[in-house]
């Protein structure tokens, strides 16, 4: 019988018998504006849900391409390590990305100072309301 994951079942995954189990896992993860934190956390961290659901050969290549990041002090060459695992994780089809989501929001006009973080919340202290409207 095969297990299909999703997001809300993430605690499962750090079982190893459902991880042994699954056919295939559908994840989300939320990204920060900072594209190296984000790829640090989903590719780089070794319990996040993405590389633990790697097989053993591609989990091996993770390790080694993220045993350079620490000691490298170049931010784009660590984008570039952090890139070329994703793009081996993609042609190998380990990971396969369905949709970038774009958040919006609706308010009254006269709301001001109204913006999405990358995580898609809204900062409520800058909130303030156009007294001539």
């Amino acid at each position: 019988m095969s297990v299909i994951l999703f997001a809300s079942d993430i605690y499962l995954l750090f079982e190893e018998n459902t991880l042994a189990a699954a056919d295939l896992y559908l994840l989300e993860q939320p990204v920060q504006e900072d594209a190296e934190w984000t790829l640090l956390a989903l590719l780089a961290n070794a319990n996040s849900p993405v590389r633990r659901c790697l097989p053993p050969e591609l989990r091996e290549i993770a390790r080694r391409l993220c045993a350079e990041l620490p000691g490298e002090p170049s931010r784009a060459r660590r984008l570039a390590l952090l890139g070329q695992l994703e793009e081996t994780l993609l042609q190998e089809r380990a990971v396969i990305l369905w949709y970038r989501w774009q958040q919006s929001a609706s308010y009254l006009p006269g709301l001001r100072d109204v913006s999405l973080s990358s995580l898609g919340w809204v900062d409520y202290r800058k909130l303030w309301f156009d007294g001539r409207r």
